[in-house]
């Protein structure tokens, strides 16, 4: 406050009234008023609580003349909320039959930790409107629309100040790709592939969008029942492929399928034993190779009039043993067969067959263990695909000298596995395969190598090996213990579950070798983990640590050390918080032990002789609740139905906390249990979370009341269906569950609690 004096004069400043006078501090020489505290604007301390604080002030000259002035102080709110979107994860699958998806988050008021309405003024995702949650506050969302094979997702958080927090990130939605034969249009710089038994994918060879092109309600006429071996006909705008015992057509504009030959259909040798088709366009005409009849077969594609062209009564030369690729050099009049042990040259106006000279590859392969060939008429080669070397060579078929196009040490990108179909683009520079080792299609340069996938049913970082026998969280990172398909060992799958790399693995040398897992326990406080496992076929179990920083092992215990009851085979182990002690389900015992893990010394805490309460045989998983002094069970009781349990560690007896049948004791309603699989423990709100096997489901279940309620799976949340199930994790801090699913498709899952949407993270 400042006031001006008469000449000569001082002022001197006081508080002399008003309602929040007490609140206030001010200084006699300058007037600088204060607050005695700093002011909160969600808990004002005004005597009307509406944040104006009202004040009187006096300046007061030495002379004597004074004036009062009453002073209102306004407080208004600074922001400080914040926000992060936690479903679903950047790059994330949605599974190609979604049309919306939740979007959801966490607010952070890092004031007070709670988020009011009133903190902020609005948050939005793609110009949809977000909800608080009526329960938690501090969770939003928002239903989507997801147009096509993705979405660019743009969550947007306006503060009551008008600055704006903003998160975007793009998710996909396509379907998976099971890769079979294919072919390619040039015209539409499209690929096709057989995918399953009754549909056909086309591929825009640009962005790699995939789409149902004919199957599966695309496209009418006749029934799909296994196409393959498909090739484009670019003149009449239609593809042939074999299905069952005969060749049908498709219209590449609109997918309709035709039956074209075979039966009764077109005259000659019946369609029995394809094993690949190419056409010869010039003669208008489709060379089928026929695998039983070791010959090609001549078809008309105009009236679908077979004739045998080449085999051992047409044609000269030595005869066809199990034929297996063809590829046409009309330039040359020539077709080039891949046959058990060579190469045949075939005389397409004759018939006539002539073994093709060709080297041996550098590392010895002959021709023979070649699965695919493609001829390249402008340059007069021959490639070849071996899936021993996984390798592409290039044979110049006036020398017949082979030269390395690509493999692991030729070329950038990823290594193929099994490649079932080969094909030139448009410009003649890059092949384009279908390999099925990764469900890919593929792009390779002809001149350097370099591979890049086009399209592909992976998620992340083009993850190999995706087998989550175990699932646990550090620090926010995702860890996952693996035994199957990589180098057995503990893996860190980032805060974003997509970027896998190596802690520690049987191939680095790190200590000692570790066992076949049966899960593994992260000591948080140590920043290491400990490893459960049994050795080779079964014989015996160790356990493991494992240093998270440096990956070094070293073994804790074995069967060897302590004493106490023999344990066979451990089917399940958890340790507590400090890495000194475990609880373990036999499985030849039937029973529960804790073992010192400093000592290898065992307590047999509950069996049928010792304890009370449910039968602890055919437990799948356990975890030591060291807090209550107990440990938890999930039994899977079969036909049944399963049991959530809780061991007392002192008397052994067993309490049911919930289960759907009477062999176990009724406790809880809601959602059955059908052979449980895992299960993960939120002990901070009370609730299981269990994957099933049968029905494919996740559900929650209250520890308190045993009430079981389904989470996510075929009538709760969008999302691709869930298949098998197996390792479950909670993560608490986004309000999410990581879910592994099926052997086979190898799938990391994202589930948002909040709605039971689904999406794919790893695969």
């Amino acid at each position: 406050m400042a006031a001006t004096p008469d000449a000569g004069g001082a002022i001197s400043y006081s508080i002399s009234g008003g309602q929040d006078a007490a609140l206030f501090s001010i200084a006699s020489a300058s007037g600088a008023l204060q607050l005695n505290q700093p002011p909160d604007f969600e808990n004002p301390l005004d005597a009307d609580k509406d944040n104006r604080y009202s004040v009187e002030i006096s300046a007061t000259e030495n002379g004597g003349g004074s004036s009062v002035q009453t002073v209102t102080v306004a407080v208004t709110d600074e922001s400080s909320i914040s926000f992060r979107v936690t479903f679903p994860t950047p790059n994330a699958e949605l599974g190609g039959d979604a049309t919306e998806v939740t979007v959801g988050g966490v607010l952070v008021d890092s004031e007070d930790g709670e988020a009011l309405a009133s903190d902020f003024d609005s948050i939005d995702v793609n110009g949809v409107l977000a909800m608080q949650h009526d329960v938690d506050l501090n969770r939003w969302s928002a239903v989507v629309p997801v147009p096509g094979a993705g979405v660019d997702i743009n969550a947007r958080l306006r503060r009551n100040d008008g600055s704006v927090q903003s998160e975007s990130f793009r998710i996909t939605n396509q379907l998976e790709m099971f890769v079979g034969s294919g072919a390619i249009d040039i015209a539409s710089n499209r690929a096709f592939l057989a995918h399953l038994e009754n549909v056909v994918f086309a591929i825009d060879l640009a962005t790699g969008i995939r789409t149902v092109f004919s199957g599966d309600g695309v496209g009418s006429g006749a029934i799909l029942q296994r196409a393959s071996h498909l090739t484009v006909d670019p003149v009449d705008n239609r593809m042939f492929a074999f299905d069952g015992g005969n060749l049908i057509t498709f219209d590449l504009a609109s997918g309709d399928r035709s039956l074209f030959a075979g039966g009764t259909l077109g005259s000659g040798p019946e369609l029995s034993g394809g094993s690949d088709m190419v056409i010869e366009s010039g003669r208008r005409r489709l060379l089928v190779l026929d695998y039983n009849r070791a010959a090609i077969l001549s078809v008309d594609i105009q009236t679908g009039e077979r004739r045998i062209l080449s085999d051992v009564d047409n044609g000269s030369g030595p005869d066809f043993f199990r034929p297996e690729s063809i590829t046409v050099d009309e330039s040359r009049d020539r077709a080039y067969v891949l046959n058990s042990g060579g190469v045949f040259s075939v005389n397409l106006s004759t018939g006539d067959r002539t073994a093709v000279a060709l080297e041996r590859t550098s590392e010895g392969y002959s021709i023979g263990w070649a699965r695919q060939i493609l001829v390249d008429g402008p340059r007069n080669r021959l490639y070849a695909w071996f899936e021993f070397q996984r390798a592409i060579y290039a044979y110049d078929l006036a020398s017949g000298v082979p030269t390395l196009v690509s493999d692991e040490s030729l070329g950038e990108g990823s290594v193929f596995y099994n490649v079932l179909d080969m094909f030139l683009d448009a410009s003649d520079k890059n092949f384009i395969v279908a390999e099925r080792g990764r469900h890919a299609l593929a792009r390779v340069d002809v001149d350097t190598g370099d591979r890049e996938v086009i399209s592909s049913n992976v998620v992340g970082k083009d993850l190999r090996y995706l087998f989550y026998d175990t699932l646990r969280m550090h620090d926010g990172e995702l860890l996952s213990g693996e035994e199957r398909g990589s180098p057995r060992g503990l893996y860190s799958l980032g805060s974003s579950a997509s970027d896998k790399t190596p802690i520690s693995n049987l191939d680095d040398g790190k200590g000692e070798t570790l066992p076949h897992i049966t899960s593994f326990s992260v000591i948080d406080d140590q920043d290491r983990v400990v490893w459960f496992g049994n050795g080779p076929r079964n014989l015996s179990y160790s356990a493991h640590s494992i240093d998270l920083e440096s990956g070094e092992r070293r073994l804790l215990i074995d069967a060897n050390m302590g004493s106490g009851p023999e344990i066979a085979e451990i089917i399940a182990a958890d340790a507590n918080s400090d890495g000194s002690l475990a609880v373990v389900m036999d499985l030849d015992t039937k029973a529960i032990y804790e073992i010192d893990l400093m000592s290898g010394d065992r307590r047999l805490i509950a069996d049928e002789t010792r304890g009370t309460g449910v039968d602890v045989h055919n437990g799948v998983d356990i975890i030591f609740d060291e807090i209550n002094n107990r440990a938890l069970l999930l039994i899977n009781g079969g036909a049944v139905g399963g049991v959530i349990a809780a061991v007392d560690l002192e008397t052994g007896d067993r309490t049911t906390i919930s289960s759907d049948n009477a062999f176990y004791g009724y406790r809880g309603l809601g959602e059955k249990f059908r052979l449980p699989t895992r299960f993960d423990y939120d002990a901070d709100n009370g609730f299981f979370y269990v994957t099933n096997i049968s029905g494919s489901y996740v559900i929650a279940v209250d520890i308190e009341t045993g009430h079981r309620q389904l989470v996510s799976g075929q009538s709760a949340g969008r999302g691709r269906p869930l298949l098998l199930l197996g390792p479950i994790l909670q993560d608490a801090e986004n309000n999410r569950l990581y879910v592994s699913d099926d052997e086979q498709r190898q799938s990391l899952l994202v589930i948002d609690l909040y709605s039971g949407d689904r999406a794919i993270v790893s695969r």
